[in-house]
């Protein structure tokens, strides 16, 4: 099986109607543009969500005035120059099939065909229903492009949603699902993809790559795909935090990883909207500094010409991974914390991060603690300390898991229990005031999103009651809220290798960004974990991440971040940091060197740990520390 590195996601939903399609289409230039970027590997079009084949397909609809095979002539060139070509088509969406087939569309309950349409009414398809006939036709459809010899085959938006076609109707009453149950209907529907993605493991063979986008969560499909792809424009909608909060929990889990991202400042189909050079280097660093293979993804105009300058730009960002592959490929990311997250199920798997999910990553970056994100089905054995951010569900196996887990905990919010770990908690119950403060030193701060409260003989911080709500008594709109007094909670609670913060404090540092909710956990991971693995006195805004290997290690540091315009992120340069800022790593090594051109780098070593003096940093920096004994 080809190995992905330095990708790109060629895009290619054509509108009908444009008069000189494929115009400048030229399948050998196309592959060497892509070469001389130092691509090694591409998802390419075989057909797209209007639903256009870019072949000459049998059952489906080629674009009308396509001259050439596009699909098998990139496939063909590409191979030439060793680049590997993945066949994309849309799973779930494919409206010029359906105009076709209209017993092929998704139905709602009041029978008006289902709609996919994430932006605007302008951007509206229907989506096929795999009870239908649909579900031949993509089978069909996959067959006629492995015929091209395709590394894989890439499924898009293979979605779980509701329908109640007479097909999916007649089956659902065989199988005595009741129709007026929601969640039985969206269980229906999640077990009629799963034999769709069955069916489609059938015929692709096991040396060709497949991948379902946005589908079934991951634990019930590992073995039925290659491999995982976080898909995030940051600058699209996403976010940059919604990357790094799927980075550390995908790498947990699997070891083939790709981050694709986009070479646009909107979403997918930005013509004309290009990032700068140093954003698509801040992105490709994010990727570098998590384990993952960068993919820059690009929507081809219908022309069919790439944009050169942008290629240039790439074949200097991919010649500096390139460089750097014999080491990052040897190593695999370090994380000494977990945090916790439920396991994903068919009733959210659609559903984006969570406030919680954000912060708490946000946040654990910022201070530089590495870790991963993890489901209760996984091994805790091997961090040494677990957090459970807000709103954990505690279920019985969860629970018995965490009262057999022998590291430290930190949890929030409503993430407890009665007895067991937390039994230095008393009572606990849920916070129905729309204010709380908390006492932590000589000040009183706000939580700004209560979550419990808690008694507890354990208290290290009070809880301090507000002095009224946020309310309307009929004639006063109580909005100035001061903080009271302490009517006996508390807001932090902690006995030996445990501790429960009353508030949502990851949520809320999401929201509000308060130093103060950061300085809290800080602390806390102070007192159950205390010794970590990295200290530093870089700026919050620097990532630092460890990568391990035999040999080895590698760290990663990341100055550059996105500057907040209006809603926006954006990266227009690099950040450069001066010489002369430290990082402490636990355990001694007996070589410091930058990569690739492994310039020696000052450092001492010294009752265990290694003290490293940094050079000037512009933007990124990967550092290689050579394992042995360190003498002084």
């Amino acid at each position: 099986m080809r190995k992905i590195k330095r990708a790109i996601h060629i895009d290619f939903h054509t509108m009908p109607g444009i008069d000189d399609f494929g115009e400048n289409f030229n399948a050998a230039t196309f592959a060497e543009t892509l070469s001389s970027a130092k691509v090694g590997y591409i998802n390419f079009f075989g057909r797209c969500n209007k639903g256009f084949s870019y072949y000459p397909t049998k059952v489906g609809v080629t674009y009308p005035g396509l001259k050439t095979n596009m699909l098998k002539d990139v496939i063909d060139e590409c191979h030439k120059r060793n680049i590997g070509v993945t066949a994309y088509l849309n799973g779930c969406i494919s409206h010029e099939i359906i105009l076709r087939n209209p017993k092929y569309a998704k139905q709602s309950r009041d029978g008006s065909t289902v709609i996919y349409n994430p932006e605007t009414e302008h951007h509206a398809y229907q989506v096929g229903c795999f009870n239908t006939g649909y579900s031949e036709h993509i089978i069909s459809e996959i067959r006629e492009m492995l015929a091209y010899n395709p590394d894989g085959i890439f499924c898009d938006c293979m979605r779980i949603d509701p329908c109640f076609c007479p097909l999916c109707v007649e089956k659902m009453e065989l199988l005595g699902v009741d129709m007026n149950d929601d969640e039985a209907v969206l269980e229906f529907q999640y077990n009629t993809l799963l034999d769709m993605i069955d069916a489609i493991r059938d015929i692709v063979p096991e040396d060709v790559r497949l991948y379902f986008n946005s589908s079934i969560p991951y634990d019930k499909i590992a073995d039925r795909q290659s491999h995982v792809e976080v898909e995030c424009l940051p600058t699209g909608g996403w976010g940059y935090e919604f990357y790094r909060s799927q980075a550390n929990y995908f790498k947990a889990i699997t070891n083939e990883r790709v981050y694709m991202s986009g070479c646009f400042i909107d979403g997918w189909g930005d013509f004309g909207g290009k990032k700068s050079k140093a954003s698509m280097e801040n992105d490709a660093y994010d990727a570098l500094i998590y384990g993952y293979t960068p993919s820059i993804g690009d929507h081809l105009h219908p022309k069919g010409e790439l944009n050169q300058k942008m290629y240039r730009d790439i074949g200097e960002i991919y010649s500096y991974v390139e460089q750097l592959e014999p080491w990052t490929e040897q190593t695999s990311p370090y994380a000494e914390v977990a945090v916790l997250r439920n396991q994903i199920t068919h009733k959210n798997v659609m559903k984006f991060l969570t406030e919680s999910d954000k912060g708490v990553s946000r946040m654990l970056a910022e201070l530089k603690i590495c870790f991963d994100t993890i489901n209760e089905s996984m091994d805790f054995s091997k961090y040494k300390l677990l957090i459970l951010p807000d709103h954990i569900e505690i279920t019985d196996t969860l629970f018995e898991k965490l009262k057999s887990y022998k590291g430290s905990i930190l949890s929030s919010g409503s993430s407890i229990r009665q007895g067991g770990i937390w039994d230095f908690v008393q009572s606990f119950q849920k916070d129905t005031n729309t204010h709380g403060f908390y006492h932590q030193g000589e000040e009183v701060f706000g939580m700004y999103n209560c979550g419990i409260k808690m008694t507890s003989h354990d208290s290290i911080a009070d809880y301090i009651e507000p002095y009224f709500n946020e309310t309307f008594d009929g004639k006063h709109y109580y909005f100035y809220i001061p903080p009271k007094e302490s009517a006996g909670f508390s807001a932090v609670a902690m006995k030996g290798r445990c501790a429960h913060i009353c508030f949502n404090i990851f949520e809320a540092y999401n929201q509000h960004g308060a130093i103060f909710h950061k300085e809290l956990i800080d602390a806390m991971i102070a007192k159950l974990l205390p010794e970590r693995k990295i200290t530093t006195d870089l700026p919050s805004t620097a990532r630092v991440t460890l990568a391990e290997g035999d040999n080895f290690d590698i760290l990663h540091i990341k100055t550059t971040f996105p500057e907040i315009r209006e809603a926006r992120g954006v990266v227009e340069e690099h950040v450069r940091v001066p010489a002369g800022d430290k990082v402490i790593l636990s355990g001694q090594y007996t070589a410091v060197k930058t990569l690739p051109d492994l310039k020696e780098l000052r450092f001492i070593c010294n009752d265990g740990k290694t003290e490293i003096t940094l050079p000037e940093i512009n933007g990124y920096i990967p550092i290689l520390l050579e394992k042995q004994s360190c003498s002084l």
